[in-house]
C-alpha cells in the first residue's frame, strides 16, 4: 500500500533591511522549505536490522544499504525515488552494522558490514566500489576474535 503524508515546513527567515528613520529592524517572510514523503521501499522485516546512507555513486544525493534476518539491499537514489540494485555481493548479516568509507582513497564510498551469519557466526566484510565497473568487489572476508 502506497501511503502519502504530506508535511511542509514553513522557515521563517529574519531579513535585516534599512528604514526610513535610520532604524535597523527586522522583516518577516516565510518560505515553504520541505515536503516529505513516506512510503515502503521493503516489504519485508528487518529484525535485528542496520541501515546506512551514502552517495556511493557520487551523483550528489544519497543511497541506502539495508540489511537484517531477511536480507540485505542496496537502494540507488535517482532524485525521485530509490531503486533497488540488482545482484549486489553482500553477505547478509544480523546483529551488526554497516558502514561507508572512502578506504582506499579512490573518491567513492567503500561498505563495510560487520555482524552475524546465518550460523550465528561473526563476520567482517569489506566491499570496493569500483565506479567505472558500477560493481563492488569483496576485498576482506573474516572473522575477528573477540575482545576482552
Amino acid at each position: 500500500m502506497h501511503r502519502v503524508i504530506p508535511f511542509a515546513f514553513i522557515g521563517i527567515f529574519l531579513l535585516l533591511s534599512g528604514q526610513s528613520n535610520g532604524q535597523i529592524g527586522p522583516k518577516i517572510a516565510s518560505k515553504e522549505v520541505f515536503k516529505f514523503e513516506t512510503r515502503s521501499i521493503i516489504n519485508k522485516s528487518f529484525i535485528d536490522g542496520s541501515l546506512a546512507w551514502a552517495d556511493y555513486d557520487n551523483d550528489g544525493d544519497q543511497d541506502l544499504v539495508v540489511t537484517g534476518s531477511d536480507g540485505i539491499y542496496l537502494f540507488q537514489n535517482t532524485d525521485d525515488s530509490l531503486l533497488s540494485v540488482p545482484n549486489i555481493p553482500f553477505t547478509r548479516v544480523r546483529n551488526g552494522s554497516l558502514s561507508w568509507a572512502d578506504y582506499d582513497n579512490d573518491g567513492d564510498q567503500d561498505l563495510f558490514i560487520t555482524g552475524e551469519e546465518g550460523t550465528l557466526d561473526p563476520i567482517a566484510k569489506l566491499y570496493q566500489y569500483n565506479k567505472q565497473e558500477n560493481i563492488f568487489t569483496e576485498v576482506f572476508g573474516g572473522v575477528f576474535d573477540p575482545v576482552g
